[in-house]
């Protein structure tokens, strides 16, 4: 992380420019849905419908799980996860997080719009969630 000024002077071609995060919790016995509940909330407080999302990256521990909360949070299955999740890129302990932006910042990359949106979110055990939004920027645009 940096100011859009570093990132600007290193040459870089763009960058995710943080927007807003929501933590939430569900009933622990709603295995995995946390990062929906926080998926909801961060759409209703920033105004964003899950329609203006372009990319999202969400940790899941089971395949079952990315699906149920993409549905609850009404986002489109194809957003999601476009390179593999962590089933089959790794689940970091402690580092999941950090990996759904990077892996967010690589896609946007290769073929995000100025402007576009993307969301990160995981469900973490005890049914709680996190849940980013982010925008993806060019130094003109």
């Amino acid at each position: 992380m940096t100011s859009r000024a570093r990132a600007d002077a290193w040459g870089a071609s763009g960058y995710l420019s943080f927007v807003d995060a929501v933590a939430a919790g569900v009933d622990p016995t709603l295995l995995g849905v946390g990062g929906a509940a926080a998926g909801q909330a961060l759409f209703a407080r920033t105004g964003v419908s899950p329609g203006d999302v372009g990319r999202v990256e969400f940790t899941e521990a089971f395949a079952a799980q990315v699906l149920a909360s993409l549905d609850l949070m009404g986002v489109p299955v194809e957003r999601a996860n476009r390179q593999g999740g962590a089933l089959a890129l790794g689940h970091p302990y402690g580092a999941s997080g950090a990996m759904l932006v990077l892996r967010l910042l690589q896609q946007a990359r290769s073929g995000a719009s100025p402007g576009e949106l993307g969301l990160t979110a995981l469900s973490i055990a005890g049914g709680l969630g996190l849940a980013a939004l982010w925008r993806w920027e060019t130094p003109n645009g």
